[in-house]
């Protein structure tokens, strides 16, 4: 499935982020925000100095280049919701919520992994090129 992405240029940030992430994450990522108007992009591809330091504060489980964000396209998204205020928001049910309405067969869900909770992380499974 295609998405048309020239519509949602709403959010320049989101579409500068998103060059370097996978077409097929483009596009479910877009069929999101068709619905949650209200979801960004925080992260696509991380650099090794990004990902040491994700790793580093706890935001990340690997160091670099063991994270599907460190290929170029990268293989996973972090999102965050932005509420009315424009305040930037991390809430783990808002992202089931989103998860529960948008899974797709060709993702993972950081959210449900069993030890290491990651809501707002979004990857593809493995076979998908």
């Amino acid at each position: 499935m295609r998405v048309k992405h020239e519509n949602m240029a709403d959010c320049r940030k989101c579409n500068e982020i998103l060059q370097s992430a996978h077409p097929a994450l483009k596009d479910w990522f877009y069929a999101v925000r068709s619905i949650h108007i209200d979801a960004h992009v925080s992260c696509a591809f991380r650099n090794e100095i990004d990902q040491n330091a994700a790793f580093n504060n706890g935001f990340s489980k690997v160091k670099w280049p063991k994270s599907a964000h460190n290929k170029i396209p990268s293989r996973a998204i972090d999102l965050f919701q932005l509420n009315e205020n424009g305040k930037a928001l991390w809430d783990g049910v808002w992202f089931a919520r989103l998860w529960a309405k948008c899974q797709h067969k060709d993702l993972i869900w950081g959210g449900s992994w069993k030890t290491f909770k990651d809501a707002p992380h979004f990857q593809l499974v493995e076979e998908v090129e």
